[in-house]
């Protein structure tokens, strides 16, 4: 819990430094004024930068996270049912379904 927090503070500082508004004034006047200090067009995609890449690194971290819980399980095979079935070799149904009319006959 606490790396998670670390990472989106560190990713708030990155995305909310006035020199990273000076840079995106690139995209047009709208964004920050010359100085970097932000404008609401400039806060608004920055705003939304942030969320869309916090979101992708908190994914990525429990992708890992639950790729590091299960593989604790896996030995490395591929598990099946143990039936092999030749290229146009009729497959085998189950049970007939259960027909109540026909039992009470």
């Amino acid at each position: 819990m606490w790396m998670k927090l670390l990472i989106v503070i560190l990713l708030f500082f990155i995305v909310a430094n006035p020199s990273l508004y000076k840079i995106t004034r690139g995209l047009g006047a709208w964004v920050a004024s010359p100085e970097g200090v932000p404008r609401v067009g400039g806060l608004i995609l920055h705003a939304v930068v942030f969320a869309v890449v916090a979101r992708l690194i908190m994914r990525s971290l429990r992708r890992r996270k639950m790729a590091k819980y299960y593989s604790q399980y896996d030995d490395g095979e591929k598990y099946d049912d143990g039936e092999k079935y030749e290229e146009g070799e009729k497959y085998e149904e189950g049970p007939e379904p259960y027909d109540e009319m026909a039992e009470s006959k």
